[in-house]
């Protein structure tokens, strides 16, 4: 799978439940007339250098300029973060 786009003030922490995956999620891309957020999530595999997205029907809304922490038993929370108007 490609790479997730350029953007900037997305979140990226390390999967709690896989030592060798990070997590990306969210972030805005300004293209220099229009700002563009998202509500994506994607893995990373370290050892593969591969992208894999991650789909969900509860996902939390495009955002950008937020926090993440992840728990040991792989929840993750959202907060706050900047949302498009």
């Amino acid at each position: 799978m490609p790479p997730p786009s350029p953007r900037a003030h997305a979140t990226l922490i390390a999967n709690p439940v896989n030592a060798s995956e990070l997590i990306l999620f969210g972030g805005e891309h300004y293209n220099g007339r229009r700002c563009t957020f998202f509500n994506d999530m994607y893995r990373f595999n370290v050892d593969k250098r591969e992208w894999r997205r991650i789909t969900s029907p509860n996902s939390p809304g495009p955002r950008s300029s937020h926090q993440a922490v992840a728990n040991p038993s792989g929840q993750l929370y959202l907060f706050g973060g900047t949302l498009p108007r």
